[in-house]
């Protein structure tokens, strides 16, 4: 086999850049972001969130720029649009992603639903293949887009690690300063710029219509891979699945995790089916065309099993974006299973088509994702609060929630960690004010569960123990929801010397109610500050002891005894603390929690 000369490649380069340049343009912008997000923001840690902000923004943008703009060049090309009016969509188009990123939030639902458009805008580039003139060419240029993505992943990965290793050797056997992110910054332009160009190289042209009608090649090794590899994983999951349901159909419960495994081999299976398209009637691969006869009708029982699941979770804890696009996709493998399993000749352009069409009913106002999981968690609430007394007459009885059951508070509790969980107060917000609680003096996570009168203690034995690591400020209110009259002041403390090494004393938080210090010049100690001025110092060493006698899975209350405070008793319950110390001096510390008085 001839290598391709430098001049090949420069021409084909070329030639690559000519037909597709507003695909270039956007993956050039792209790259360019990410190199500044490397270079600004050193690794470990985050000088600028602003930066980062913008940043990201950009290259979320471009990534679903490209994939639009490559799905209407294959359009044009196949001589469905004129290049004029791909140039007009395309402004139109990055006009509405301009503004999407604009009100783009890196909430989790938004990146959730941010991932969802990413793969919608990724189908309409393999549905963009339709305008071929068959069912074999739409597969053809599919194969063609799917290996040539595998091959460029893997040229980027090895240029990638081969590049940094030498900036590495660079470093280390001459002394050069190379600075840190240098290497993510490389990372941008193969993965941004090469990877993208590689791809976009790859493209067959479409065949003209006078030009005579072939059979697609079919590469042997991706035959074999797809025949004793993915096939033979797709019968062995079919075989622990179809076991799995004659237990629960016979011993046990369900187990609701089987969905995830359902899921997972319909990806498997649906991929499998796709790439073996061509083959299906061929007689000399008899095994091939079992399969492609057999896995709709396979997937059926597991279709049900799959259903019922998802109802079971969503009846006790109702729907969430995650449990939604759960039901999205059974809707969609029940569709294909049921068209797979009746049409004896099948067009494979339904699956990418039926996968868009739910993609976009999940991201569609109302009927969204988004709309949908705040109505069904908030609803859940709302009956519990309604059918107590709790909200009535255009007010909240906190009186009458401390008096629901607790099974009724842990309803309440859970629409309000799904709420908070989302690091935004807007949809807390919209709910307090439609159940007239809001004017509740403090939106923190830890206290809210205690101004709306829904706290309820909790066996640690029964509920699983806390994690150290975790961090979660709200299941941290449950280890003081017994001490009566208890006032709670939630903090996070992040602390690392290098970055305050001239500083003795450092202020880590003021909220108007207590002032937390670390007193570098003073070992492990701690400075606590109260609202009227009176402070105390504490030396945390014995709470890291505490941490390295017992278990990761559990928190830590310390009582902090100190007669400068007459009228009360102060405790602090951590649900986080990492930190490091050298010669008894703090050298870094990370903790979470709250800080409990009680009057004495």
């Amino acid at each position: 086999m001839k290598l391709p000369s430098f001049r090949d490649l420069q021409m084909h380069t070329t030639r690559t850049m000519r037909r597709f340049p507003l695909e270039i343009l956007i993956a050039v912008v792209g790259s360019m972001a990410a190199v500044m997000l490397a270079l600004e923001i050193p690794l470990y840690t985050t000088t600028d969130p602003l930066s980062l902000r913008v940043y990201s923004r950009i290259i979320l943008g471009c990534i679903i720029l490209l994939s639009t703009t490559l799905s209407l060049s294959l359009t044009r090309e196949a001589g469905k649009i004129t290049w004029p009016v791909q140039v007009g969509t395309v402004v139109t188009a990055a006009a509405a992603v301009t503004w999407y990123m604009w009100v783009f939030s890196f909430t989790t639902w938004d990146e959730l639903q941010c991932g969802v458009i990413i793969l919608a805008v990724h189908l309409l580039v393999a549905l963009s293949a339709m305008w071929r003139r068959d069912r074999l060419e739409f597969w053809d240029l599919n194969k063609a887009l799917f290996l040539r993505t595998l091959t460029a992943g893997l040229f980027t990965v090895v240029l990638g690690s081969g590049l940094n290793l030498a900036l590495f050797a660079l470093n280390e056997l001459f002394g050069l300063d190379v600075n840190g992110s240098w290497y993510g910054a490389l990372w941008a332009v193969l993965l941004g710029l090469f990877n993208t160009w590689f791809v976009l190289g790859g493209i067959p042209l479409p065949p003209s219509d006078d030009a005579e009608r072939t059979t697609p090649s079919f590469p042997r090794g991706l035959r074999i891979f797809v025949q004793y590899v993915l096939l033979p994983l797709v019968l062995v999951f079919l075989c622990i699945l179809y076991a799995y349901g004659i237990k629960v159909l016979f011993f046990t419960q369900l187990n609701g995790s089987v969905a995830y495994f359902i899921d997972t081999l319909a990806v498997v299976g649906t991929l499998s089916f796709l790439l073996l398209y061509p083959l299906r009637n061929d007689a000399e691969h008899a095994w091939i065309h079992f399969y492609a006869s057999w896995f709709g009708r396979l997937m059926l029982p597991l279709c049900v099993l799959l259903w019922i699941a998802l109802i079971v979770r969503v009846q006790t804890y109702g729907i969430t974006e995650q449990r939604y696009l759960g039901l999205a996709l059974a809707v969609v493998l029940t569709v294909l299973a049921l068209y797979l399993a009746i049409v004896r000749n099948p067009d494979l352009r339904i699956i990418p088509a039926a996968l868009l069409l739910a993609c976009i009913v999940s991201v569609s106002g109302p009927i969204g994702m988004l709309q949908v999981a705040y109505r069904s968690q908030t609803q859940r609430a709302e009956d519990v609060l309604r059918a107590g007394g709790v909200v009535h007459d255009g007010r909240y009885d906190i009186a009458k929630a401390q008096q629901l059951s607790e099974q009724d508070k842990r309803i309440v509790q859970s629409t309000l960690r799904y709420l908070t969980t989302y690091e935004s107060n807007s949809r807390m917000d919209t709910w307090l004010a439609s159940i007239h609680a809001d004017r509740m003096p403090d939106r923190d996570s830890v206290k809210i569960e205690v101004y709306m009168g829904v706290w309820t203690e909790v066996d640690l034995e029964e509920s699983g123990a806390f994690a150290i690591g975790d961090g979660s400020t709200s299941r941290t209110a449950h280890a003081v929801s017994h001490m009566k009259g208890a006032s709670i002041t939630p903090f996070a403390l992040n602390w690392n010397q290098p970055v305050s090494r001239s500083e003795d004393t450092l202020r880590l938080e003021h909220n108007g109610t207590w002032l937390f210090e670390i007193l570098r010049s003073k070992g492990t100690m701690w400075r606590l500050q109260d609202p009227t001025g009176r402070a105390d110092t504490f030396d945390l060493a014995k709470v890291l002891a505490q941490i390295s006698d017992r278990s990761d899975t559990t928190t830590i209350s310390v009582n902090l005894q100190s007669d400068k405070f007459p009228d009360y008793n102060v405790a602090l319950v951590l649900s986080r603390l990492n930190g490091r110390t050298s010669n008894g001096t703090w050298e870094e510390v990370f903790a979470r929690g709250v800080l409990v008085t009680t009057p004495k």
